[in-house]
């Protein structure tokens, strides 16, 4: 048996779910069967058990933030979204934007 000096995070499948718990310890078993002690709350209460390493898993990490928002304080306020380029006036230069067009035959 080996116990960690520090649990280590841990989700454990309990119930249907995966549940946030800390990793205890382990053991082997004489077949060679590993055993994964772990702590986790189930509905509430602190539920510490033996249980399969199939029935354990690395935290899934939160989603990453983009590159183009940032987590805000308390008291911040959003940034204000860019304002859209402006309209061509018509009978710009731009050929495609505003031009006016002629009918056919002129």
């Amino acid at each position: 048996m080996a116990f960690l000096r520090r649990p280590k995070p841990v989700e454990v499948f309990h119930r249907d779910r995966w549940r946030i718990g800390a990793l205890l310890g382990w053991r082997h078993d004489a077949d060679g069967t590993c055993w994964l002690r772990v702590s986790a709350l189930v509905d509430g209460y602190r539920r510490t058990a033996w249980v399969g390493i199939d029935t354990v898993r690395l935290p899934v990490p939160p989603p990453r933030v983009s590159d183009d928002t940032r987590l805000l304080r308390h008291g911040d306020r959003p940034p204000r979204p860019m304002p859209p380029p402006p309209r061509p006036r018509p009978g710009s230069d731009r050929p495609g934007l505003g031009t006016q067009l002629e009918p056919a035959g002129r």
